[in-house]
């Protein structure tokens, strides 16, 4: 949590000062997000999607000339995961079939540092390539799972959830993520006006999974996570 209070500071700071040479703005934004997971784990999961989600928040660009400027902000966004499969229950030739789907809910608070290109494409539209780091703290997630048997005479549909940033036991092994994450984020966008469209990728870095077996003396099972995202946003320049 302290590097993006860090960043805050000196974002405000920045922008106190320059406000009064008239070379900071402000662009509230908000849009769709796609995001993934490049995951390697010993735990039976099933084929991996991707997970639709949201982005919202306030992006402040500090103007060093007509052409570059400095991106930061922050923004409240959402990423993780899915996985669907089936396993067969053993004994007989119309045995049994459990469907599931997992679902990895992840909900951060972040903030990027980017630097940012500008190309006039006329007196009103501008073209912006932009790249740097991003830090994200989590801040809300769950793991969900819903499991459907065929034929359903044999057992109901079940449900498990657990917190995606706990140690907690899930239905297919323990597993967790770290809350920390941090990565490289860059994309283009094009403004009109006032209003401003985006799209980028964010491509996280650290392997924030953890897992741990039944006991302290049992050996860890492997999972390794790190986020991926694709998002657009629109935003109105203030």
């Amino acid at each position: 949590m302290k590097p993006l209070l860090t960043i805050a500071v000196l974002c405000l700071a920045l922008s106190v000062s320059a406000q009064q040479k008239k070379l900071f703005s402000w662009t509230a934004q908000a849009g769709f997000n796609l995001s993934n997971a490049s995951l390697h784990t010993d735990y039976l999961l099933g084929k991996k999607e991707s997970k639709p989600g949201f982005q919202v928040g306030v992006r402040a660009d500090y103007h060093l000339s007509t052409s570059f400027s400095l991106q930061s902000g922050l923004s409240v966004t959402t990423k993780g995961v899915k996985h669907r499969g089936g396993e067969m229950w053993i004994g007989g030739t119309n045995a049994p079939t459990t469907y599931y789907a997992i679902t990895t809910n992840q909900v951060y608070l972040q903030v990027p540092l980017k630097v940012a290109y500008q190309i006039p494409l006329s007196s009103q539209t501008k073209l912006i390539l932009n790249a740097g780091p991003y830090v994200a703290y989590g801040i809300a997630g769950n793991d969900t799972q819903r499991e459907t048997t065929r034929p359903v005479t044999v057992r109901g549909d079940e449900k498990f959830t657990a917190s995606t940033f706990k140690q907690e036991r899930r239905r297919r092994g323990g597993y967790s993520l770290q809350r920390l994450d941090y990565g490289v984020t860059g994309g283009l966008g094009a403004t009109y006006q006032r209003i401003v469209l985006s799209a980028g990728y964010d491509l996280g870095l650290p392997d924030i999974g953890e897992s741990y077996g039944n006991a302290p003396e049992s050996p860890q099972p492997r999972y390794e996570y790190k986020n991926r995202n694709l998002f657009i946003t629109v935003g109105y320049r203030l």
